[in-house]
């Protein structure tokens, strides 16, 4: 991990412990930019690991039910006009 930048300070974690992610690179605020470079790698490594515990929750669900009502009324509705046009 290094802390690097010349207008902006950027921490480089090279070691994310994810078989997924190679390196994550995160930008520091203006005003959180005084902070020692200890302090900041715990903060990244806490962040990083938050994410890591977070991650099934930002996997929604999709409800597919409303699709496939409204696949099954075109559906009834093109028999029926079919079914007239028929007769």
């Amino acid at each position: 991990m290094c802390v690097k930048g010349v207008n902006r300070q950027i921490i480089e974690v090279v070691n994310t412990e994810n078989e997924t992610f190679e390196k994550a690179i995160l930008f520091l605020r203006a005003e959180k930019q005084d902070r020692g470079e200890e302090e900041l790698e715990r903060e990244a490594e806490s962040y990083l690991n938050g994410l890591a515990v977070a991650k099934p929750s930002l996997r929604r669900k999709k409800n597919r039910w409303p699709v496939l009502w409204g696949i099954a009324a075109l559906l009834a509705v093109g028999l029926t006009v079919f079914l007239i046009w028929l007769l």
